[in-house]
């Protein structure tokens, strides 16, 4: 039989040192002028603020994406057949020419 564990904290649940550090460290951010101080000091040292800054993005994004393109334009081609597809494609959006004839 495995041992159950009873007791302790629920998962995800910070550990008392995480969360006083956590606390202690927005105290000291508020206490030396916050979000205008960060501000201020951004401005002036781009490249540091934006080397913390991207350690919280996030490194991995899932999405799903549908998207429409609008194709138009003039198109010259060589073949009728490719001219048809192209057309065809475009619609009333774009012209197809073959060997510089409509």
């Amino acid at each position: 039989m495995k041992n159950q564990k009873t007791g302790g904290r629920t998962a995800g649940t910070p550990n008392k040192l995480t969360r006083t550090i956590k606390e202690s460290l927005e105290m000291a951010f508020d206490g030396i002028g916050g979000t205008s101080a960060l501000t201020k000091w951004a401005k002036s040292h781009q490249s540091e603020f934006y080397r913390i800054y991207s350690k919280l993005l996030p490194t991995n994004i899932k999405a799903d994406v549908e998207t429409t393109h609008k194709v138009d334009g003039i198109f010259f081609v060589s073949d009728s057949n490719e001219a048809e597809i192209i057309q065809r494609y475009l619609g009333d959006n774009g012209r197809v020419y073959i060997n510089d004839q409509e």
